[in-house]
């Protein structure tokens, strides 16, 4: 794949209030349904986030997701399961006992040649450790998206877009 091509499909912070933060990825030649996949099926999503990872992705059920190299552990609850549409889950880790638990939701839709994703974090407030944690949260929500891209580009895993 081209560099110009893979420009094509940059992860982009959008314009938001700073009690949220809002990114949006495009994911070529794949659909919506299978980019969703790739966030609730444990094989799928272990190509591009975390090293173990074990979900029940239906509203209610809960989600333990851990990186035991460094001994991090996420975790939380699906509040929304829509396949290929949308998905909202509580957000925790382990290590960070005192921060407030936190809301992502995950759109997804067809956009031209593929998938799109809009994604936001939330809530934080003004405070300067909150602030610090959205902007962590940014950079690795940048950085694991576009793990993402890469996984379903070239790893022979996406399926072609279909009318």
């Amino acid at each position: 794949m081209t560099t110009a091509r893979l420009q094509k499909w940059t992860v982009d912070q959008q314009p938001a209030e700073s009690d949220r933060l809002v990114i949006t990825a495009r994911f070529p030649n794949i659909t919506p349904e299978l980019l969703f996949d790739f966030w609730t099926q444990p094989e799928l999503l272990k190509r591009w986030w975390p090293t173990e990872a074990h979900l029940h992705p239906v509203v209610g059920g809960i989600y333990h997701f851990a990186w035991p190299q460094i001994d991090r552990h996420l975790r939380g609850t699906f509040t929304y399961v829509e396949r290929g549409v949308r998905l909202v889950f509580t957000w925790q880790w382990d290590h960070e006992p005192g921060l407030p638990e936190r809301q992502v939701e995950v759109v997804f839709g067809a956009c031209d040649e593929g998938a799109c994703v809009t994604l936001t974090h939330s809530p934080y407030n003004s405070s300067l450790i909150d602030q610090n944690d959205r902007r962590d949260h940014l950079n690795g929500w940048s950085y694991f998206l576009a793990q993402l891209q890469v996984v379903t580009t070239t790893a022979g895993c996406a399926e072609p877009v279909r009318p």
